[in-house]
Formats: structure tokens, sequence, C-alpha cells
């Protein structure tokens, strides 16, 4: 028992550290390196940020609204009543420094879980989407999502 817990706590300390920050006005969120950089895509209000690594695929957007943008928008809705019965589904509000979010981790179809966060912060809707593989080793599914959950940790709202 001992040694399967040491081996967990030295896997778990074995994350990458942090990369330079992605900022703009409305949030500053530092990267893990093992991310890379990202791709970037921009339309008229919105800007996506997506990153790839052996963990999964990380989508961060950014949503420019003409007034405050909503939390909890239909899409979110429609998964929630869709994955409600379903197993390891779990959705919530959240708060960090003042500002609401909506968290949301659900299986997807096929082989994957997807863990979803949405902050509305003055006029902008900022999303961390967390993509990554069901796994026959439950360390690589709870290494996901310790990294998801520091990734939440680490934003700053401007």
């Amino acid at each position: 028992m001992k040694k399967k817990l040491f081996i967990s706590l030295c896997w778990l300390f074995s994350f990458s550290p942090f990369a330079s920050a992605l900022q703009t006005d409305r949030f500053q969120l530092n990267i893990p390196t093992h991310f890379g950089s990202p791709k970037l895509e921009e339309s008229d209000s919105k800007r996506t940020w997506s990153y790839f690594s052996d963990l999964g695929t990380l989508v961060i957007s950014e949503l420019r609204c003409d007034k405050a943008c909503p939390v909890v928008s239909q899409t979110d809705v429609n998964m929630y009543h869709v994955h409600k019965n379903a197993k390891d589904h779990g959705s919530m509000l959240i708060e960090k420094n003042g500002v609401v979010g909506w968290l949301l981790h659900s299986p997807t179809y096929g082989n994957r879980y997807a863990s979803e966060v949405t902050f509305s912060h003055k006029d902008a809707s900022i999303t961390i989407d967390f993509m990554y593989k069901k796994s026959s080793s439950s360390l690589d599914v709870h290494r996901s999502l310790v990294e998801f959950i520091r990734l939440i940790n680490e934003i700053e709202f401007l």
C-alpha cells in the first residue's frame, strides 16, 4: 500500500511547469509547457486557442458579447440533460475571485471525456475545454483531471 501511494505521489508531482501566460484584456492563464504552442483562430467576436498533447486536447476560447455574456449557454443545458443520468457526469456552478462559472464533466461519444468550465466576466465569456482519452489506467484519468483543475486555479480575471 505504501509503495503504491509513493508511486502515485511521485507521478502526481511529475507534471510539467507552467509556460508563458495566455493573456487578453479580460483574463490571463498560465499553460503547462507540455501543451506546446497554440493554434489560434479568430472570428469577429471570438478567439480560440487550441493546444494538443499526449493527455488530450485543450481548447480555450473567449467570446465577446454586446452586454454581459450568459454563464450557462443552451448547449450546456442540453448537454446536462442528455448526460444527467450517465455515470461519471457532473456539473455545478463555481466561483473564482468573484466571477461565476459553470463547470461540466461528462463522458463523450467515443473514447473520450470532456471537462469544461465557462466563466462570464464583464462582456466576455471565457471557456476552458479539455478533452482527454478514457484509459484503462485510472491514474491517467486522474492526471488529466488534476491538470484541468490546475488550469482553473491558474486563471486570473483582469
